[in-house]
């Protein structure tokens, strides 16, 4: 099969216009649900199409975007809040770190109406160095009267209880800052339910450091558990040690795509700084005391059965099985002995029905800026003989990047000795729909080569990568056993360049889901006698 339909080109503006149309059934609606998400892009391009595919998944965005990406991701997530990202830094020329601020009102009045006027939701102001209760307060009610309706937070970067005509803050970095969930979390959030505008919006951040880093997987399931014990709680989890680029990837986990409910009351007490929160289809419990907790199914006040997800990414962890017991690990960032220590620990999701959750697959080529690199956690991607520009911004239009530079492997014309491949880490046997991504080019090759080896079995498709760049184009659908083995690959050709950009593998269960597309009727046919 080929990628045969046409995307004519109008013009970037258009394209996103015609972006729901092609993602909205490719992930989920998940505004609404619980845990509350946060993404936090900072800058990002005006023109980068695949940012509306990151970000429509979040409930809460703060980024850069153009009046045209918020038509589209609001198409796509009618829910989501979108606030700009708006930092004194860079937009106060009259700020004066060394002594009192000095606000240019009529400068910050026209960004707030011009935010307001491309579609945003209110203002989110990275402020974190300037949060004097006199300065936030004033700023607070300025931007109440300039824009009364509209939801307004600051990045306080650490716990923040004033300025209530806010509707409320970032944590930022928890717990590099502290690490006292009731002081510096339970406190504040019931401070700010109480006297805060409505709604209450409070974003926790936990940085992962990447993939590789100590506690990557248990951090996340803290974070996601930290969203699921507060209604007004947003989480955020993201990568690196600094700078806009740690908050643009796009990771997503299985207990994101979990089917929890609603809360049957409020986060209940286990024992020392553990806590838990039943909801109408499961559980959720949260180990934040700094040391290793061990949590059995008679020590829950919850009646029926309950079950372990059955996961796509760690499945030593979430195995499906019924809950017996489970061992959350904790540990402290700093002095043991200090009872004010900075604490981290680990979480489990359980369910009150079995469930198999598999989050989609998304590798991308690799390819890393001068910045910092965005590595693939649930794959590979290999190459032999491709070509990789790091400085080349712009190089392919409609490029799936999240930071830095829009560039991809590429391979020059040539009789296919120049491959890539992407290899996903399969965890759970069944049929997987499987997309590929690649720029918006008229000079690459019309007859660009891709193999499917699902198994045993091997599938050859031909893409013409010059037509529906900058979209998730369907390779089929395959049958993948769990492990390593499979595999979608790219070659060379002698007609012209070859990109290697992202593939998506997203999971459609164990039944049989196999490509029902009919073949094309055979020609120069005859009938023998």
């Amino acid at each position: 099969m080929s990628t045969t339909r046409s995307l004519p080109f109008l013009g970037w503006a258009i394209l996103f216009l015609l972006r729901p149309n092609l993602t909205q059934a490719q992930h989920p609606n998940h505004a609404g649900k619980y845990p509350k998400l946060c993404i936090q892009q900072s800058w990002v391009d005006p023109e980068q199409i695949c940012i509306v595919d990151i970000v429509s998944k979040f409930d809460l965005i703060q980024a850069d975007l153009s009046p045209e990406q918020i038509r589209a991701i609001r198409s796509l997530n009618p829910r989501a809040v979108i606030l700009p990202f708006w930092s004194t830094h860079f937009n106060m020329p009259n700020y004066n770190s060394g002594g009192s601020t000095v606000m240019d009102l009529d400068e910050f009045r026209r960004d707030v109406n011009s935010n307001r006027e491309k579609g945003f939701d209110g203002m989110y102001i990275d402020l974190w160095n300037l949060l004097r209760d006199s300065f936030a307060d004033s700023l607070a009610n300025l931007l109440r009267t300039i824009w009364p309706n509209g939801i307004h937070v600051v990045n306080a970067a650490n716990s923040f209880e004033h300025s209530f005509a806010l509707n409320g803050f970032l944590f930022e970095d928890w717990p590099v800052y502290s690490g006292r969930y009731d002081y510096y979390v339970v406190g504040p959030l019931a401070t700010w339910r109480a006297r805060g505008y409505k709604p209450t919006v409070i974003v926790f951040n936990i940085r992962s450091y990447g993939v590789e880093s100590e506690y990557f997987w248990e951090k996340a399931r803290l974070a996601t558990a930290m969203g699921l014990l507060h209604d007004e709680l947003y989480v955020m989890y993201n990568y690196g040690s600094g700078g806009s680029p740690h908050w643009a990837v796009p990771w997503w986990f299985d207990e994101w795509n979990v089917e929890l409910g609603s809360p049957i009351g409020p986060p209940q007490q286990l024992g020392t700084e553990v806590y838990y929160r039943e909801f109408t289809n499961g559980v959720v419990i949260c180990n934040l005391s700094g040391e290793t907790r061990r949590v059995k199914r008679s020590d829950l006040p919850v009646s029926g059965e309950l079950y372990r997800i059955r996961g796509g990414q760690v499945p030593s962890w979430n195995n499906g099985m019924p809950f017996e017991e489970v061992e959350l690990k904790g540990w402290r960032l700093n002095d043991v002995d200090n009872k004010y220590a900075k604490k981290l620990g680990d979480a489990i999701v359980l369910l009150k029905s079995p469930a198999t959750v598999v989050s989609d697959i998304l590798i991308d080529d690799g390819g890393t800026d001068d910045v910092d690199p965005h590595p693939n956690y649930m794959g590979r991607f290999v190459q032999s003989g491709m070509q990789f520009d790091p400085y080349g911004y712009r190089k392919w239009k409609n490029a799936w990047y999240v930071y830095g530079h829009s560039s991809c492997y590429y391979a020059p014309p040539s009789n296919g000795n120049r491959w890539a491949r992407w290899i996903p880490q399969i965890h759970i046997t069944g049929s997987y729909e499987v997309f590929e991504w690649h720029p918006t080019s008229s000079d690459l090759a019309k007859d660009a080569r891709y193999t499917v080896k699902a198994g045993d079995k091997v599938t050859s498709i031909t893409v013409n990568q010059t037509m529906n760049g900058g979209r998730w184009n369907r390779l089929g659908v395959f049958w993948f056993r769990a492990g390593d083995e499979n595999y979608v690959e790219v070659r060379s050709v002698p007609s012209g360049t070859v990109v290697a950009d992202a593939v998506k593998f997203v999971y459609r269960g164990t039944g049989d889901f196999r490509d029902t597309e009919a073949p094309a009727p055979p020609k120069g046919v005859r009938i023998l006698p």
